[in-house]
């Protein structure tokens, strides 16, 4: 071996030796050459690792809770959005009724301009007219009379019973007769029912405003009381109405009988209506039977949800035990006459018949006639069959009216039965030649009357309800008259 390849020997192992102890040194670490600070570094970055990975868990929980509060306000933005959607249509359809119920206005504005603009006074005035008529030109007044005192209490006329007073009544006529002789009788001293500037002023004769001047004298006397007299009139196309003591609660006579058949016919009609539809629902037809003999079928058979609804049942006149004063024409009638309940609705109806009335009223009770009472808002009638103000007459007989319109089966039977009600001196004397289906009263303290006045397309229902129970041709007039200024009044919407 030469000399240059042993040196060259020792150089690589030197190189080599050096080698192998800075791999030592960084394999144990140690002190040397700062091994320490570089563990203390590496300790740092893994607690910081630690550190971030803590906060990161803990991040993620926040988020999932801001996670679950965003899809709870999503939710909740929905149900709201869903809400205010719901809102916003209504809103969209309550002005959509508000612009059709403004175009009808506008409509019926259009329809009586003409009127208002020509007429308007001329109607105030005969309002004015009728309210002046209705207060003073009444045929009789009640006149009271305090009892003639007894032996017991003639002494002291605060020991009379203020109760007992009476009254009676009288013709104005007489009253006026009786104050112009009283008149006479002083002359002179007579003081001056008015001036010649108040007769000039007046554009009446001397002997017209003589008599006026009495009748107002004796309406003022302090021992007259004026009759009640009420009157509710009602435009069936655009509800326009005019009343007249309208609320006084009157003694309800025979108008209630129309009113209250009306209400048992609703419920027979509602119920035979119910048991077509429920054959229908079943693909099923209505049975029908030969009742005449004569081979062909001609009665539908129903089957009634109660027996009190069916009437076709025949009820047999019995005096004994079914007899009733009063109006009507059964009571004529012999015993064993027979009747179905469509001709006890017909009998009240047309001729007012108690008997057939109280059948009824026994069959069918007044629970639906004070249910039809209140729907109709007839506020007296609706806890009291005995009691009934004009309007509420007035809001009944335009159900009646609805109900004729609208029930094909028992609608005409009503209305043919009302059209021939009798005693007609007050309605459809008054309105004639309109049409006038009504049902009168007559009773103590009672003389009324209601109906539907057809006149033409523009039908109006009326009551004139008093406790002028004489009757008679003056009364009748009286009344009359105030119907015939009703029927001017509505006319004189449509005269252009």
């Amino acid at each position: 071996m030469t000399k240059k390849t042993k040196i060259t020997i020792f150089i690589l192992l030197g190189v080599l030796g050096v080698l192998i102890i800075a791999a030592a040194i960084l394999i144990f670490g140690g002190d040397i050459f700062g091994g320490q600070s570089l563990k203390e570094e590496n300790e740092a970055i893994r607690t910081e690792a630690e550190n971030l990975e803590a906060e990161r868990a803990r991040l993620e929980v926040e988020l999932a809770e801001l996670e679950a509060k965003v899809a709870e306000l999503e939710a909740n933005l929905s149900d709201s959005g869903q809400y205010f959607a719901d809102e916003i249509e209504d809103l969209k359809t309550q002005i959509e009724e508000k612009n059709a119920a403004i175009a009808t206005l506008e409509a019926d504005i259009a329809r009586y301009q003409t009127v208002y603009e020509i007429d308007v006074i001329a109607q105030a005035r005969l309002i004015d007219k009728l309210v002046e008529y209705i207060e003073t030109q009444s045929p009789y007044v009640l006149v009271s009379s305090a009892p003639a005192a007894s032996d017991t209490d003639a002494a002291s006329e605060d020991t009379q019973d203020a109760d007992a007073t009476t009254y009676t009544w009288v013709l104005v006529s007489e009253l006026i007769e009786e104050e112009r002789a009283a008149r006479a009788a002083l002359g002179e001293d007579a003081e001056p029912l008015f001036t010649p500037e108040e007769l000039a002023a007046s554009s009446m004769t001397e002997a017209e405003l003589t008599n006026l001047k009495l009748r107002e004298a004796v309406l003022a006397r302090e021992d007259v009381m004026y009759p009640l007299v009420s009157v509710y009139y009602e435009d069936l196309s655009t509800g326009y109405h005019f009343g007249f003591a309208e609320n006084t609660a009157h003694p309800t006579a025979s108008v209630i009988k129309a009113p209250f058949i009306l209400s048992a016919l609703m419920k027979v009609s509602a119920d035979e209506q119910a048991y077509f539809d429920k054959l229908e629902a079943e693909g099923k037809y209505p049975e029908k039977i030969d009742t005449d003999g004569d081979g062909t079928p001609d009665k539908t058979v129903i089957e009634y949800s109660d027996p009190k609804y069916d009437l076709s049942e025949v009820v047999v006149y019995d005096s004994a035990t079914m007899f009733k004063e009063g109006s009507g024409k059964i009571r004529e009638m012999p015993n064993g006459t027979e009747f179905t309940y469509i001709d006890f609705i017909k009998y009240a109806l047309e001729y007012s018949d108690n008997i057939a009335y109280q059948q009824l009223k026994n069959r069918f009770g007044y629970t639906e006639y004070y249910a039809l009472a209140r729907s109709v808002g007839a506020t007296v009638s609706a806890g009291n069959a005995n009691y009934m103000s004009a309007r509420d007459a007035g809001k009944l007989f335009k159900a009646i009216h609805e109900f004729i319109e609208e029930d094909e089966t028992y609608g005409p039977l009503m209305r043919e039965s009302m059209e021939k009600a009798n005693h007609t001196v007050i309605i459809p004397h008054g309105v004639s030649p309109n049409n006038a289906l009504h049902k009168y009263g007559w009773d103590i303290d009672s003389y009324h009357d209601a109906a539907i006045v057809e006149a033409g397309d523009k039908p109006y229902v009326l009551a004139v309800f008093s406790n002028l129970d004489m009757g008679g041709n003056e009364v009748n007039a009286y009344l009359r008259e105030i119907v015939k200024m009703i029927n001017q009044l509505h006319k004189g919407f449509y005269n252009n």
